[in-house]
């Protein structure tokens, strides 16, 4: 049949062979090799998706509805970027698929956290001296995105009762490991870095741990996190390799702007 044939019979159908075809003209001309079996999916970076190894980007027709790209068998794992950065909008986040499941990655974990706060703050007195003796006090913390999306930093005012000071924070995420990185900063000491603390999120929940030193001995730190519109966090530090944790530091934001 030909293609005037097939328009005037199935007028529909010839509309989406036609744009099949058009889609997978434009996709050929860029097709190439997919060295790795995960690709990342970026809302708004052009990108439309994940392709098996060594499988061609390409266009078909999948349900009645055009599809782009197709994987091994019959799994399309590759759509319309229109629809792919709805979803992702819906999500809020970045979109990983694997084996044609879709999965979120940890890119915006801490989207709760971007703006102002005021933090109200309770600090143990002496560590490892078996008291229990909290100092509580105020403070204000500014946060924002940095390079790109890939990471965060804040700017903190701590009105110690012994004299305020100021302290920076800076956060990037590693997607290959899915893991963040936390800095801190001390003005009283901003030539010095702390070893960072490493972790993720689960379920609400950031994890974070690193290696350190306290009075000349090892420790091992803590960061928890409970992401929520009312942001909880503690530090506790361990010296027996974490099998017992000492809470020392407590931070409660309230949303400013």
């Amino acid at each position: 049949m030909t293609d005037h044939a097939l328009e005037q019979s199935h007028p529909e159908r010839h509309h989406h062979f036609r744009a099949a075809g058009e889609a997978q003209e434009s996709l050929r001309q860029r097709s190439r090799p997919v060295r790795n079996r995960e690709e990342m999916v970026e809302p708004g970076n052009g990108a439309i998706g994940f392709a098996h190894l060594y499988k061609p980007l390409g266009a078909g027709l999948c349900c009645g509805r055009l599809k782009v790209g197709c994987a091994k068998d019959t799994n399309w794992l590759l759509f319309d970027p229109n629809e792919i950065q709805r979803f992702a909008h819906q999500k809020k986040g970045i979109i990983k698929k694997r084996r044609g499941k879709v999965l979120m990655t940890g890119l915006n974990d801490f989207d709760f956290f971007i703006g102002k706060w005021s933090v109200h703050h309770r600090r143990l007195k002496e560590r490892f001296a078996d008291n229990d003796d909290w100092e509580e006090f105020e403070g204000t913390s500014t946060v924002q995105k940095i390079l790109g999306g890939l990471g965060n930093m804040d700017d903190n005012v701590i009105e110690l009762p012994s004299g305020t000071y100021r302290a920076a924070t800076i956060r990037t995420y590693d997607p290959a490991n899915q893991s963040w990185t936390i800095w801190w900063i001390d003005s009283r000491n901003s030539g010095h870095l702390d070893p960072p603390v490493v972790g993720r999120f689960e379920q609400g929940v950031g994890t974070f741990y690193a290696d350190d030193q306290f009075k000349g001995k090892p420790i091992r730190v803590r960061y928890l996190w409970n992401a929520s519109t009312a942001p909880h966090w503690k530090q506790a530090f361990s010296d027996d390799g974490g099998k017992t944790w000492e809470t020392n530091w407590e931070m409660d934001f309230t949303r400013m702007q």
